[in-house]
């Protein structure tokens, strides 16, 4: 049974007595405090009426100072029950004449000042002058006391109690007879709720109800389980694609932190390996197995970029780039990649789409997804490149988008090849998951083009079905401005012979990539200052005697990574050059103003001669 304290029937008896109390309480109580102002006003009124009566019988005794006669008349205002004392003063304010009811009442030795009276506690006081012919003779004094108007407002409140009663009374009886014709309703409809709830079966629905407020109850109740049970499907996808997100979010940081390490143990490899291919003959037999070790370490490191790029922790050269020139200029490159049985159709939304992105970044996301329809169309077919402005605005997100709202630029990327199930739709982005045969694909690609685009703060949508191809729906924001800022520092002077005697202050905290460049800058008559960190950087250079030319230094660093240590040391020494190397920036942030600051960038893994242009560019800008 319904405890009496949340049934809906007790909350609704409730709700009406609690109405009525507060209409008919302070009505009762309002009725009462109005009769006691009323017989206040009427008391004080007929006091003032009797000291100016009395008043006018005291000139007589005072003119011939009759105080024996004087008091005879105020005696005489003992018939008024109320009256507890009369004072007569003479013009002089001093007492002439008194009378009191109670022997112990003494009148007070002065005459008051003159005042329509004022209630004290129990007691009412009024002074008034005694005039006539327009003279003042003198002034009369009047108490009394309120007892009878307490008592007469106590009884007003006793009589009006029986009905005030009566009517609450009424009020419970007609709540209780109220209450039967709302709740019964909604019981029922609580009840079909709490069916709903522990069977979770929401293919209930409640009966069609009257054409009033419980029909329209219903069928709004009605309505909200047929949103319920879409949005129970929804959550499903949304719960599924949440799954999905963080462990594609987990796989990244780690893809991101082993290409990060990867690339120190890269620049390595490959930096010694192109210095014993200085120091042989290129007959010997060791030259072609170096070289091999050279090529073998260029592929790691190409791959180390895949997974930065799905990790989102390259670094990237954006620009302003114009859609549809740049797929011009793709498609001019795929055309002999796919082959003749592969019919390429282009369609342009308009002809100035501007976006901020990486030039080379972009061509590799059309040359991914252009590789894997040819893929997915062995006997040939069509790929088609679409391109259209949209819009998504902030109500109309879904679960499709995972993107901030604004103007984007769509690509849309499609195939008549042979599709994809749902259960392969799940794994395409996830790195290394692949179904193509053994040794024909590394299973990045689509991770790639992933991480490319969530770096550029886009997003992509795939549509496909077995048997009838493939839509990837890439967008990416839209940009108005055609202006561009560069944001790394490219080296392009070609090498000189000069000899070099700068010293240069050189901070990595891998050891072998350390000893790598000590080698190589030293070889080149550079004098080298060496440093684990950015906290030791800065040691060495407040605390080296001569002149320091250049700050070779590493971004992701312990204790103080190298973009803080280098700020910190350009304070003391604005002129200072500076070159940033790092493979990602998840740790530390690349300024867009490097130029600016004085500084430039290498990106990892570096090479003996990727090292000596750089630094001879930055030396001798």
């Amino acid at each position: 049974m319904t405890s009496l304290f949340v049934s809906i029937r007790a909350k609704l008896i409730a709700i009406i007595l609690v109405v009525a109390l507060l209409t008919i309480v302070p009505v009762y109580m309002l009725s009462g405090w109005l009769q006691y102002q009323s017989l206040k006003n009427e008391l004080a009124h007929n006091i003032l009426i009797n000291a100016k009566v009395v008043g006018e019988y005291c000139v007589s005794p005072l003119i011939f100072e009759d105080r024996p006669g004087a008091t005879d008349i105020l005696k005489k205002m003992a018939h008024v029950a109320y009256i507890q004392s009369a004072s007569l003063y003479d013009k002089n304010g001093s007492i002439f004449s008194f009378f009191a009811r109670h022997t112990e009442t003494a009148p007070p030795p002065e005459a008051p000042d003159y005042n329509d009276g004022y209630f004290m506690g129990s007691t009412f006081s009024i002074a008034v002058p005694v005039i006539y012919q327009g003279k003042n003779y003198g002034t009369i004094v009047i108490q009394a006391h309120t007892n009878e108007i307490i008592k007469k407002t106590r009884s007003f409140y006793l009589t009006l109690f029986p009905g005030t009663l009566l009517i609450l009374c009424i009020a419970v009886f007609l709540a209780i007879c109220l209450q039967k014709q709302i709740s019964g309703p909604i019981t029922h409809l609580a009840g079909i709720t709490r069916t709903i709830t522990t069977q979770s079966d929401y293919s209930i629905r409640a009966p069609q109800g009257k054409n009033d407020e419980i029909g329209y109850l219903y069928s709004g109740f009605n309505n909200m389980l047929e949103h319920l049970s879409q949005r129970k499907k929804e959550q499903a996808r949304l719960e599924n694609q949440l799954h999905q997100a963080q462990k594609m979010e987990s796989v990244g940081r780690l893809a991101g932190g082993v290409a990060h390490d990867f690339n120190n143990i890269l620049s390595a490899i490959i930096g010694y390996a192109e210095i014993c291919l200085l120091d042989i003959d290129n007959t010997s037999p060791l030259y072609e197995n170096i070289s091999t070790i050279l090529e073998s370490g260029h592929r790691a490191a190409r791959l180390t970029q895949q997974l930065l790029a799905f990790s989102r922790k390259q670094i990237v050269q954006k620009e302003t780039l114009n859609v549809k020139k740049e797929i011009d200029n793709i498609i001019k490159m795929i055309g002999r990649l796919l082959g003749e049985d592969i019919n390429i159709s282009v369609i342009y939304g308009g002809e100035n789409f501007l976006i901020r992105a990486d030039r080379s970044q972009l061509e590799q996301i059309i040359m991914n997804l252009s590789v894997n329809a040819r893929d997915s169309m062995p006997q040939g077919g069509k790929l088609t490149i679409e391109t259209e402005e949209v819009i998504i605005e902030k109500g109309t997100l879904n679960y499709h988008f995972d993107i901030a709202p604004g103007d984007y630029i769509r690509i849309t990327v499609s195939d008549t090849g042979e599709g994809m199930s749902p259960d392969i739709l799940e794994h395409i982005f996830e790195p290394f998951y692949t179904t193509k045969e053994q040794g024909k694909g590394t299973g990045l690609g689509l991770s790639t083009v992933y991480g490319i685009i969530k770096q550029n703060n886009g997003d992509i949508d795939v549509y496909s079905e077995s048997g009838l191809g493939t839509a990837f729906k890439i967008y990416l924001p839209r940009v108005y401005d055609a202006s561009d800022e560069e944001s790394i520092s490219r080296f392009k002077a070609p090498m000189d012979n000069r000899i070099c005697t700068e010293t240069i202050l050189l901070v990595e905290d891998d050891e072998m990539l350390r000893k790598m460049l000590e080698k190589t800058l030293s070889s080149l008559g550079y004098t080298i200052l060496k440093a684990e960190n950015g906290k030791q950087g800065r040691t060495i250079f407040e605390t080296f005697q001569g002149t320091i030319d250049l700050v070779l230094t590493d971004v992701v660093m312990p204790e103080k990574n190298g973009i803080e240590m280098a700020m910190e040391i350009q304070r003391h020494s604005p002129e200072l050059k500076v070159i940033l190397m790092s493979g990602y920036t998840e740790n530390a942030i690349i300024p867009n103003n490097l130029s600016d600051l004085n500084m430039h960038f290498i990106q990892k893994p570096v090479s003996p001669r990727d090292i000596r242009l750089a630094v001879q560019n930055v030396l001798d800008n």
